[in-house]
């Protein structure tokens, strides 16, 4: 439990680096203006869209991973073909990394992902989408544990910009993913290397 609550604590830290980051960069863009906007419509379904892939990828560190093999199938189609091979990539590593989280101290249960819309625009067939990523990735504590001081989850906050370009049938399918993970630790869903 003692490794747990270390990687917890650096965490921590992390989230709170990420906090300041986020507050800049929103105020970096503050009264920048969009090079277009995107309908309500089109903004929600980018947000969902945005909401997957994060989700997904979170996902792949913990226990309870989806099979690599269905992910073709169902988010990576929604995503340009170099964008599904990057991200297929980056997911088997993450489930690598969260197979060794297991063997160090338990790892993850489950990773519980929102994600909120925090600057959007278009620039002809692209769309950008700023989004903040709020991750709760829960331990394997049990209630008594967590009632003597072990963490239930670990949570992290994490600025992304998500391209999107605008597929032959007209629909959107994800570009790029960009996290912006500040200083400090490397946060548990993301690779040493930049995304």
């Amino acid at each position: 439990m003692r490794r747990a609550l270390k990687r917890w604590t650096a965490a921590v830290v992390a989230v709170v680096a990420l906090s300041g980051g986020l507050a800049a960069s929103a105020a970096d863009r503050h009264g920048v203006p969009s090079s277009a906007a995107l309908s309500v419509s089109e903004v929600d379904a980018l947000a969902r869209m945005a909401q997957n892939h994060l989700q997904t990828r979170a996902s792949m560190v913990t226990a309870e991973h989806p099979p690599l093999e269905s992910l073709r199938r169902s988010s990576l189609a929604a995503a340009t073909p170099s964008m599904a091979d990057r991200a297929q990539d980056d997911f088997t590593k993450l489930v690598a990394m969260g197979e060794a989280y297991e063997d160090l101290d338990g790892g993850y249960t489950k990773a519980v992902v929102d994600v909120s819309v925090v600057d959007s625009s278009v620039d002809g067939d692209t769309a950008t989408l700023r989004v903040t990523e709020d991750t709760r990735l829960h331990h394997p504590f049990t209630a008594a544990e967590v009632a003597e001081g072990a963490p239930e989850f670990e949570e992290l906050s994490l600025p992304h910009t998500m391209k999107f370009i605008r597929g032959a049938r007209g629909g959107w399918l994800l570009a790029s993913d960009v996290a912006d993970v500040g200083v400090g630790p490397t946060p548990s869903t993301q690779l040493e290397a930049a995304q």
